[in-house]
């Protein structure tokens, strides 16, 4: 379909103003949506495409007199259509369209040719603050060449990237990583889940982030879930979330450090020294607890460090939840979160009831800071400690005669029967047998997120009989 275009030029600059400036100028009315629908047409006529009248339908009539800037690919797809090239007059609109602030493609399929478009489209972009393309199909040429256009376009404001869910590769993720470790605009939420990466591109993907101030300053929701990450990738990316200061949503991130710490991991490590300490300005507070309760059923573990992060009595009941049911710990460190006599008082039971940790510095800081806004407590916390020190030294003597007696001639403090482990000779006759609970990691911390704070005198075994639902 050919035309004839007419081009008419003004001079000098100045009878240009006086033509707009004119009172009989007329404004031309541009349309819904930015004039998008009119961007579209001209496109179509100039690319020599046949427009699709369900484009512009749903521009003028459902669209229009609405303040939606999310342009959502789904909303106007069809079968068969925008899908390949005819999806360029669109693309081509979109790329000079102000109008649109968040551009989606969820679950559709579609060609590089389309793919190609969309690529031109955010190389042109000025309004773009959240792009989604999960799972349309792109491979790791395509993802290269999608990165180089967003670092290339200066003016395009990103805050949400989403390419989740297309086998972008191990290629694919390191385009992604450099582009991180440069990046200027303030990135708040990234999605890379389910895009078949291996263990070193997840490595460089954890240590770009590590080293981006942008990432550690902005980044608050991050999903990597569904790549490969064992050991290398855990280590880089726990590295980025101990640095990171505006960091949210980071579930995604720790699911994958426990899928690795975890039995159900193909990938298992059998790890013996976990160190996760916090700090002032990187503290993971109660995104540590499900990394505690994951260590339930854990047999390999022999360290553990978990101390500043200041996650309150809910974490010194899941620790003496865990050393309920874990038997392979022997050292622990957990001061500096924020424990007070309540706490205490659950990790003592826990603590009573296991025979294997040891090593154990007295959480010193957290002790003082309780006694000093609560002076009364002073003798109720003072015989407390003097309880777990003796609990840990019981242990040491027994860990040393078993160690020097024969294994033959030693009975097993604890059996396991069942699902349901009994200690041979409880320390309080009183106690009922411990019940391991089938459920997963998540489950079994809804459950001591929910448990309720009591009055100390109140206190009767509470972990023994704790609901996880």
């Amino acid at each position: 379909m050919k035309t004839n275009r007419m081009k008419i030029t003004v001079t000098p600059d100045t009878r240009v103003a006086e033509i707009y400036s004119s009172p009989n100028a007329v404004t031309p009315e541009i349309g819904p949506c930015g004039g998008l629908s009119l961007t579209y047409y001209s496109m179509c006529d100039y690319m020599n495409v046949q427009p699709i009248s369900e484009v512009s339908w749903q521009i003028e009539y459902i669209l229009a007199g609405t303040d939606c800037k999310e342009f959502d690919y789904g909303f106007f797809f069809k079968k068969d259509r925008l899908i390949t090239g005819d999806a360029r007059p669109l693309m081509a609109a979109l790329a000079i369209n102000s109008w649109f602030t968040s551009f989606i493609i969820k679950g559709i399929k579609l060609t590089n040719e389309c793919i190609g478009s969309i690529i031109s489209l955010l190389q042109q972009s000025t309004s773009f603050e959240k792009v989604v393309l999960n799972g349309i199909g792109m491979d790791r040429s395509a993802c290269e060449k999608l990165i180089d256009a967003i670092v290339g376009n200066k003016t395009l404001p990103l805050k949400e990237l989403d390419l989740g869910n297309n086998q972008i590769e191990d290629k694919g993720m390191i385009a992604i990583a450099d582009m991180l470790k440069n990046m200027q605009f303030p990135l708040t939420s990234l999605i890379l889940g389910g895009c078949s990466v291996g263990r070193s591109a997840m490595s460089s993907l954890g240590d770009a982030l590590g080293v981006s101030e942008s990432a550690i300053q902005h980044l608050r929701y991050l999903d990597i879930g569904g790549n490969k990450l064992e050991s290398e990738g855990s280590s880089a990316i726990s590295n980025f979330l101990v640095k990171s200061k505006r960091s949210k949503t980071r579930s995604t991130a720790i699911e994958s450090i426990i899928n690795l710490i975890e039995k159900k991991s193909r990938t298992y490590n059998a790890i013996k020294t976990l160190v996760l300490q916090g700090g002032s300005k990187s503290q993971l507070k109660g995104d540590l607890l499900p990394i505690i309760c994951s260590l339930f059923y854990n047999s390999t573990l022999k360290e553990l460090d978990i101390s500043g992060h200041s996650i309150g009595d809910v974490g010194a009941a899941a620790l003496g939840k865990l050393l309920q049911s874990n038997f392979a710990l022997e050292k622990l460190e957990w001061d500096d979160n924020s424990t007070t006599l309540y706490g205490l008082n659950l990790f003592k039971v826990g603590l009573s009831r296991n025979n294997t940790l040891s090593n154990m510095p007295i959480p010193m800081r957290d002790i003082a800071a309780h006694v000093k806004s609560d002076a009364q407590s002073i003798t109720r916390i003072s015989d407390l400690v003097g309880e777990i020190q003796q609990i840990l030294l019981d242990n040491t003597t027994k860990s040393a005669t078993a160690a020097a007696a024969a294994s033959a001639s030693t009975t097993p403090r604890h059996s396991v029967s069942s699902g349901t482990l009994s200690p041979t000779k409880s320390r309080t006759s009183s106690t009922p047998p411990f019940t391991i609970d089938p459920k997963t990691t998540t489950a079994t911390c809804a459950g001591l997120t929910s448990y309720n704070i009591i009055n100390d005198s109140e206190l009767v075994e509470p972990l023994a009989n704790l609901v996880v639902k």
